[in-house]
C-alpha cells in the first residue's frame, strides 16, 4: 500500500501538539531527525507489538536499523568525525541500547558483540562511562567459541577495562584486561594485541 505522507505529517504533528511525542532532530544532520514517545506511550506501544503477530518482526527491524546506527556512530570516531559520531550518540543512544538488548536475546552472538565494543566505545568516548561499563559487563560474560566472537569479546574486554580505569580502581581494570590478552591470543589481530599490550603496560 501508499504511505500518505501527508497524513503521517499531520499525525505527528497531533501528537506533538499533545505532548505524546517529542522531537530531538539535530540541526546538524537531516537524517537523524526523529520523533521519541512518552514513556506511557512507549510502554502502551511495546505492549501492543508484542501481542500483535507482526510483533517480532517489527522488532527485528527496529533493532536492525538501531545496531546500524551504532556502527555508524564507530565508523564516524574511526574517520575522526567527532561531531558526526556525536551527533548520532545524542540522537539513537537510547534506542541503540534497546535494539542491543532485543540482539542479545534473539540475535548473533557475533554481531552482538561486535555492536557491543563499538557502542561501547562510543558511550565511554563520550562521557557515558557507568552505561558504557554496564554494557560491556553483560557482553563479556557471554560465552564465545568461535574466532571471531573471541576477537569481539577481547575488544569487550579491552574497552571495559579503560572505562573502569576512569574511576581510578586500576585493580579492577586489570581483570577485563587480562581476559582481553586471554581471548586475544590464537585470534591473529596485530593491532588487538598492541592494544591490549598496551593497556597491561598501563595498568602494571
Amino acid at each position: 500500500s501508499v504511505i500518505d505522507q501527508a497524513s503521517v505529517q499531520q499525525g505527528l504533528r497531533n501528537l506533538l501538539e499533545r505532548h505524546l511525542l517529542s522531537s530531538n532532530a539535530d540541526p546538524s544532520d537531516a537524517s537523524l531527525k526523529r520523533f521519541v514517545m512518552s514513556d506511557g506511550v512507549r510502554e502502551f506501544s511495546r505492549a501492543r507489538a508484542a501481542a500483535d503477530a507482526d510483533g517480532p518482526r517489527v522488532e527485528a527491524a527496529h533493532a536492525q536499523h538501531f545496531n546500524a546506527l551504532a556502527l555508524r556512530a564507530s565508523e564516524c570516531l574511526h574517520k575522526g568525525q567527532l561531531a558526526q559520531a556525536r551527533s548520532v550518540f545524542v540522537a539513537a543512544t537510547a534506542e541503540i541500547d534497546i535494539a542491543l538488548r532485543w540482539m542479545r536475546e534473539y540475535g548473533d552472538v557475533e554481531v552482538y558483540l561486535d555492536r557491543c565494543w563499538q557502542h561501547g566505545k562510543v558511550q565511554w568516548l563520550f562521557g557515558a562511562t557507568r552505561a558504557s561499563i554496564e554494557l560491556l559487563r553483560d557482553a563479556v560474560a557471554i560465552p564465545v567459541q568461535s574466532n571471531a566472537a573471541r576477537l569481539h569479546s577481547a575488544r569487550c574486554n579491552c574497552i571495559l577495562s579503560a572505562a573502569v580505569e576512569n574511576y581510578g580502581d586500576l585493580r579492577a581494570a586489570m581483570g577485563p584486561a587480562l581476559r582481553a590478552r586471554q581471548l586475544a591470543r590464537g585470534v591473529d589481530d596485530g593491532v588487538l594485541d598492541c592494544r591490549v599490550a598496551c593497556r597491561l603496560a598501563r595498568l602494571w
